[in-house]
């Protein structure tokens, strides 16, 4: 059995394995709790974890340069959540366009909307935003990274 291990040549390219995962990221979160209502954009406060060419602007993660394509995901933990009809709806905004989307519903007080990985061409300056769509009514978003957060990887 070969190990494999971040020397390891792939294939005939040349390459080593080192020289084609990248290790550049940004996972933005909040500090305090704030307030979901329709159509409400969090305001990412705090990165958590950053290694690369990523920035925080006006609580949006911003693209650095150097980066060509990005992997996002995210999630919205809500308190006080009502229940019955209602349903949150999470989405990941590219420049203002919904790029990735999900939507949950339940009884609970507590809701959690996770938004899965989708991958994106991107340009220098090009910035991703955490909405929270909440209807009828609103809850509590959860500060913390372990409850809240979007998180942008580099791929090329």
């Amino acid at each position: 059995m070969t190990k494999i291990n971040e020397n390891t040549y792939i294939g005939e390219t040349g390459y080593k394995l080192k020289d084609i995962v990248t290790k550049e990221f940004c996972v933005a979160t909040i500090s305090t709790p704030q307030r979901a209502v329709s159509g409400y954009v969090i305001n990412l406060d705090s990165i958590s974890r950053k290694e690369g060419n990523f920035t925080l602007n006006n609580g949006k993660i911003r693209v650095g340069s150097g980066i060509h394509h990005i992997r996002a995901s995210g999630s919205i933990f809500l308190d006080n959540w009502p229940g019955g009809t209602n349903y949150s709806w999470g989405v990941i905004t590219h420049n203002g366009l919904f790029f990735a989307t999900s939507i949950n519903s339940g009884t609970a007080n507590y809701l959690s909307t996770s938004i899965p990985s989708t991958i994106i061409a991107v340009n220098e300056g090009d910035e991703f935003a955490l909405i929270s769509d909440t209807y009828p009514v609103g809850a509590d978003i959860r500060a913390g990274v372990s409850n809240t957060w979007l998180c942008i990887e580099k791929i090329d």
